[in-house]
């Protein structure tokens, strides 16, 4: 049985496949001895998480959540991430943003 939580993010989950391909991350080249393999591949998957949560983030804020109550119902009315250009924008946007404000700070 197929559910939301199996489909809704399938547009994330091929982007991160294509990504880990592109980058030679294949069943063919893993070597379970080669923890600086292992390391990468982790890496690379924990920041393409953290891109998703951030892209969560920018499209269900406090009044969906209100609304919509649980947060399993939140998440499904979340679009799915389809490019990761978005994402990395508003991170640099927010870097920016933090930066400026903690240098005013002092």
């Amino acid at each position: 049985m197929s559910t939301e939580r199996d489909n809704h993010f399938q547009n994330f989950a091929k982007l991160l496949w294509e990504e880990l391909i592109e980058k030679g991350y294949t069943w063919e080249n893993y070597d379970p001895d080669n923890n600086l393999y292992r390391d990468s591949v982790v890496e690379l998957i924990a920041q393409r998480a953290y891109d998703l949560s951030v892209h969560n983030f920018m499209h269900v804020g406090p009044a969906e959540q209100a609304e919509y109550g649980d947060p399993c119902d939140c998440v499904s009315h979340v679009p799915d991430l389809t490019t990761w250009d978005d994402v990395s924008a508003y991170i640099a946007d927010y870097d920016r943003l933090k930066m400026k404000h903690s240098t005013q700070g002092e």
